[in-house]
């Protein structure tokens, strides 16, 4: 348990994905709603762990879940990053920290790097010889930019923000579950690191 959480910052877990290449048996299977450990979804698993290290979590989807929790709902057509941002940047304060669902094992000490990092950019996430835009802490003030913009891909908001990567060594805790064998190979990684 940690010692403290944070406060001044929400935590919004990104879920508005279509989850294309999450496919068993041939089936598209939301990654949200795959049991994860010893908890009955992902998105369980990630809510808990977010609401260990940070007073208030929100879920970003284009609908609740059975998960009972404060659901910032987005309903733009569209199924991108992009789209979920917008109401997520609604509850910055003036900070936010955003988690796609599909990255369960991010750490708290990466967490507080870009934390630390907060005041240097409007936008701030974790770099190696790869970026991982949706792992990041977000300014409300990228909001305007995002809307008068709309920017076409993450990628391009980042840059028009200006924003900063933080260097962080490229490992298991940045992988993302987007296919079925992606997902085996976590469940084994929390296994044999939780023994769950």
């Amino acid at each position: 348990m940690r010692a403290f959480k944070i406060t001044d910052m929400p935590c919004v877990i990104l879920t508005g994905g279509q989850s294309k290449r999450m496919q068993i048996d041939q089936q598209q299977i939301n990654k949200a709603l795959l049991p994860f450990g010893k908890f009955s979804t992902l998105l369980a698993y990630q809510f808990d762990k977010m609401s260990c290290w940070f007073a208030k979590v929100y879920v970003s989807s284009k609908k609740p879940y059975d998960l009972q929790a404060p659901y910032l709902l987005d309903s733009t057509p569209s199924y991108t990053p992009l789209a979920g941002l917008v109401p997520t940047l609604s509850v910055a304060n003036p900070f936010v920290f955003v988690i796609p669902v599909d990255m369960p094992f991010v750490t708290f000490e990466t967490i507080l790097k870009l934390y630390e990092h907060k005041d240097k950019a409007l936008a701030i996430y974790p770099q190696s010889a790869q970026n991982f835009y949706l792992c990041s802490v977000w300014h409300k003030d990228a909001l305007a930019t995002l809307q008068q913009d709309s920017p076409p891909t993450m990628r391009a908001l980042l840059a028009k923000l200006g924003a900063l990567g933080v260097a962080v060594e490229a490992n298991t805790e940045f992988s993302n579950l987007n296919t079925y064998g992606d997902y085996l190979e976590a469940l084994q990684h929390l296994k044999d690191t939780h023994g769950r």
